[in-house]
């Protein structure tokens, strides 16, 4: 199995370490729990909890967890931590390392922040792990595996389902991370019911062959299980348009007494908590229902984490790569002399021939795409001239004629992640050579800009840049690899600046 070091998100566990290690690692962990008692104390671990979000059951839970594991700790937040006065992650990472901590649990309002400081701790070779508490509205992924301890306690599995979520899904960090789980598993069927401007974007349907989204509650009536989810509007500006359309249908969602004698017999109804008393997601005087189980839900919290803990404390000084051009492979295609090539084009007789003995022509490139990797070819290379579009040929492609001028293969390989099925012909020296570019997963790097202003890469962090995966199956397929937001290839390259 992967050694398990840092926690980031779910979508960074395999199937086999977050079903066959990590789960049944939480279980083992109950009896301890039940028990109270802490182990031989251990003061060469020291776990830090930074919280710069507000929180009851997780830092709770976490202290807790530190404590039965006999390890220190210390506890920040915001109001006492420099970042106050503006530190950088990068110097408050480094203090807490000076300070002998060796496991960070931080819930941030930034988004993407753990994944970067895991690759700080590996770049400096630091003996620490980092576990993500909850960033933004990002990932939550140590609530999620506590929500599958709690399934797999009250139905005894963790297959053939189906489960309803219900509230504002589209900023729910623990929907999230919990869709990213469910897709590893078989014959799970999700019902999404949100008003349409909180509604899940498409491709958080991808990998479940039954996805449903709407906006009425009587969706949820034969889910065995049903998700509710608080309404964050303290995510919201006040008196925004987002705002007061919550204010509006806040309740609408609710679940209570007369919704569930309509449910499925034996339901379970589960909630990360906290409720807000405002807008009673799940109304109190259902609480003591046996089907409503957030109270024992969050008891979960504390065996979930402790074998989190666990586990990554066992991995501290392993090393762990972030390798984020996934083993490109350069693949020649074909390899001639230039007149040999320039007259076998020549008699396919295309309409969008362009003969070129010295230059680059890159083809096959994502229809309307050819003027944005043009402009992004004078930003990034300083290409400034010689680069002629040949848009919309037959069959439908961009095309890019670089006459004088060659690209690297680092460009190369940032192309192909942009545009995965291009080819790349090189004419030099008399000679002809026409390349592809594999990648296991397309990663962009250096390239681009993330729309989302609380993304970590906004922050002005110093030497982070922005990286993209391109899932190239959906309108918005350009995956920020730090904050999980999904953009167009034109959102994240504009042509203006």
């Amino acid at each position: 199995m992967n050694a398990i070091k840092h926690l980031i998100s779910i979508k960074r566990l395999t199937t086999e370490t977050l079903f066959n290690e990590i789960i049944p690692a939480c279980i083992n962990m109950v009896p301890q729990t039940i028990s109270a008692k802490a182990t031989t104390p251990n003061h060469s671990l020291k776990a830090v909890l930074y919280f710069d979000e507000d929180s009851t059951r997780t830092r709770m839970s976490f202290a807790e967890a530190i404590r039965l594991l006999g390890w220190d700790m210390a506890q920040e937040t915001l109001a006492c931590n420099s970042r106050n006065k503006k530190e950088s992650w990068l110097d408050t990472l480094m203090m807490w390392y000076n300070y002998n901590a060796k496991i960070i649990c931080a819930r941030t309002h930034q988004e993407g922040v753990h994944l970067w400081l895991a690759e700080m701790v590996e770049k400096y070779n630091l003996n620490m792990s980092i576990i993500n508490a909850g960033d933004g509205r990002n990932q939550h992924p140590t609530q999620t595996i506590l929500d599958l301890v709690t399934i797999q306690n009250k139905l005894g599995r963790l297959d053939d389902f189906k489960i309803g979520f219900v509230g504002d899904l589209l900023k729910s960090r623990t929907t999230h991370s919990l869709l990213d789980a469910l897709r590893m598993r078989n014959n799970i069927s999700i019902v999404c019911v949100a008003p349409d401007n909180v509604c899940l974007p498409a491709y958080h349907a991808e990998g479940f062959s039954n996805f449903t989204q709407g906006s009425d509650m009587e969706l949820l009536h034969d889910c065995d299980i049903i998700n509710s989810v608080r309404w964050q509007a303290e995510r919201l500006e006040p008196n925004s348009h987002e705002f007061l359309a919550f204010l509006r249908i806040k309740q609408k969602y609710q679940i209570n007494k007369n919704l569930l004698e309509r449910l499925k017999k034996g339901v379970i109804i589960m909630h990360a908590l906290p409720i807000d008393q405002e807008v009673e997601e799940i109304c109190h005087d259902i609480m003591d229902d046996p089907r409503v189980i957030p109270y024992q839900q969050a008891w979960f919290g504390v065996p979930s984490r402790m074998a989190i803990l666990q586990i990554v404390s066992q991995n501290l000084t392993q090393h762990i790569s972030f390798n984020h051009t996934r083993n490109a492979v350069i693949r020649e295609l074909k390899k001639s002399s230039l007149s040999e090539a320039l007259s076998a084009t020549s008699r396919k007789q295309h309409d969008h021939f362009v003969p070129l003995e010295h230059g680059m022509v890159i083809d096959h490139l994502e229809p309307g795409s050819g003027i944005i990797i043009r402009m992004m070819l004078k930003r990034m290379e300083g290409i400034k001239d010689g680069i002629m579009i040949v848009e919309n040929t037959k069959p439908h492609k961009d095309m890019l004629v670089i006459k004088e001028n060659f690209l690297t293969n680092d460009s190369m390989i940032r192309i192909a992640g942009l545009s995965p099925n291009a080819t790349f012909n090189i004419m030099r020296n008399e000679f002809f050579r026409k390349i592809k570019i594999d990648q296991p997963q397309q990663i962009i790097s250096g390239t681009g800009k993330c729309l989302n202003k609380n993304c970590v890469t906004r922050s002005g962090e110093p030497s982070i840049s922005p990286r993209f995966i391109n899932r190239g199956k959906n309108s918005h397929p350009f995956e920020c690899d730090y904050c999980g937001q999904h953009f167009t290839l034109s959102e994240i390259l504009p042509l203006s600046t």
